[in-house]
């Protein structure tokens, strides 16, 4: 990504190369069963929808609450794994990269250059990670679209009837159906996500307005490259500013996801606005009192002993 973006390319090919630069990691990280962080949140709508089913007010407040501080603590553990498995790869990448070239992989202005956009107060951080929040959510509302989409017009069903099947076996075409039937929403989510986030910057070129993204994994990369190209980085100002840049686009990138994935399933029940307020003062109230709760599980005992307290 960060050669496609350097190589001065037309700004339609750029942000093509770009997004199917990301589009082919997210599909890779699919079929290997593994975590992109804080693409978590903007795929539980269908999950909030169905605890909003609950006729009872206070048993569903219950379970928006826990299910929320759920989400934190498996996106807070989803975002650690990935950015120390992105910082030491990217200094081992650079480490052979400067051992077979003789210098490192970016140069001292492109590596100031990274530690400038990461500022959460010199750059437009703290907008572009909001941008990515709902960027985030869109890729989840696409895949949700798809898989309604291939559900309701019988796709996996017309792949196992296909006549194509007298040439490569029944067999072999059920597979296939169930295949697509399983993947048909992470591909759709994972496809339009990395083109979304590659086209975005892009189209904010073109129009001239203040587009741009900000991810967390993708951006700590970003930063452990820089890092890897300036001596001294630990003990200087901009790298303690990047590092607030990356923290603060993982609570936006988290939290705007999730909202509209909250007020997607609440739409979709006429969940009243009140009761949304209500919920966001019993999320407060549950960080002011305990907030490792959002972080760290808590064990059986000291979550009964609080219930009996209430």
């Amino acid at each position: 990504k960060l050669k496609v973006t350097h190589s001065g390319l037309p700004l339609f090919i750029e942000g093509l190369l770009s997004g199917l630069n990301y589009a082919a990691s997210f599909m890779v990280l699919h079929h290997l069963h593994l975590i992109l962080a804080t693409k978590q949140p903007a795929m539980t709508a269908a999950t909030l929808a169905r605890l909003l089913r609950s006729r009872n007010r206070t048993e569903r407040l219950d379970s928006m609450v826990e299910f929320t501080i759920r989400i934190c603590r498996s996106q807070f553990a989803a975002a650690m794994a990935n950015v120390s498995v992105v910082f030491i790869g990217a200094f081992l990448f650079n480490f052979f990269w400067r051992l077979a070239l003789g210098h490192n992989y970016l140069g001292v202005r492109e590596a100031q250059d990274v530690f400038e956009t990461l500022s959460p107060v010199n750059s437009g951080t703290v907008f572009y990670a909001a941008l990515t929040g709902v960027i985030l959510w869109m890729a989840a509302m696409i895949g949700g679209w798809m898989d309604n989409w291939a559900v309701y017009h019988r796709l996996p069903q017309a792949i196992a009837d296909h006549r194509l099947g007298e040439r490569f076996g029944r067999k072999r075409m059920v597979r296939a159906a169930g295949i697509v039937s399983r993947n048909m929403s992470g591909w759709a989510t994972n496809i339009s996500l990395g083109f979304l986030l590659g086209l975005a910057p892009v189209m904010g070129q073109f129009l001239g307005l203040p587009i741009d993204v900000r991810h967390v994994t993708l951006s700590s990369g970003m930063l452990a490259f820089a890092c890897a190209g300036l001596r001294g980085w630990f003990s200087t100002g901009w790298f303690f500013w990047a590092l607030a840049g990356v923290a603060t686009m993982f609570v936006l990138n988290l939290a705007v996801s999730f909202f509209l994935s909250l007020y997607t399933a609440a739409r979709a029940y006429d969940l009243a606005r009140r009761e949304l307020a209500v919920l966001g003062a019993r999320l407060l109230r549950r960080f002011v009192q305990h907030p490792l709760d959002f972080i760290l599980p808590r064990k059986l005992e000291e979550e009964e002993k609080d219930e009996r307290k209430g």
